[in-house]
């Protein structure tokens, strides 16, 4: 049986929450539409540690957890049951960037519509399979510099980075969540 490995940060609050009831609120919004969003990595925890560490100082910064009761660092660990085939896309291969390519050069488009259109190519080729995703392996912008902040090694290897997108009908999939890490109020 293969697993994927990501992490993913958050308050110390909704970390906790996450661990009691051992599940994940979809996000609505994100780089391929709505999901549970993982930063991927095989062997070196570090590296997801670090982009979770990065999200969360951007989502602080933003006042994503201006309503928790303790908004610190926090990164969990997640391990993902790889769904059949079927229900699995690694949208990260050449011949999904080739038709992405090819969907983009069809429109005139401004910078904030590559999600949208990938989101959109996506879709269409679960219509044409007649499948849906459980999960999505993608390319995501790798959060950027945050005021005041230095970049960490992960930040600046790529500005992508491979995430796992667990769609809602794929959140059984999720095997183990484990706190990694929590830090100081930064």
């Amino acid at each position: 049986m293969l697993h994927l490995l990501g992490t993913h940060g958050t308050s110390r609050t909704r970390a906790t929450s996450i661990c009691c009831s051992r599940t994940f609120v979809i996000s609505q919004q994100g780089r391929i539409g709505c999901g549970a969003y993982f930063w991927a990595y095989e062997s070196v925890v570090e590296y997801g540690i670090q982009l979770a560490e990065a999200w969360w100082k951007l989502a602080k910064k933003k006042n994503a957890y201006a309503g928790d009761a303790d908004d610190s660092c926090t990164v969990l660990r997640v391990v993902i049951k790889k769904p059949e085939d079927l229900n699995y896309l690694d949208s990260t291969e050449a011949w999904f960037q080739e038709a992405l390519f090819k969907s983009i050069n069809l429109r005139s488009m401004n910078d904030g519509d590559t999600p949208e259109i990938t989101a959109f190519l996506i879709d269409q080729i679960q219509d044409e399979k007649a499948t849906s995703y459980h999960v999505v392996k993608a390319r995501v912008a790798t959060p950027p510099l945050v005021k005041n902040q230095k970049l960490n090694a992960a930040q600046k290897l790529s500005k992508m980075s491979n995430s796992y997108i667990v769609k809602k009908h794929g959140l059984h999939l999720i095997e183990e969540i484990d706190i990694l890490t929590q830090g100081e109020k930064k």
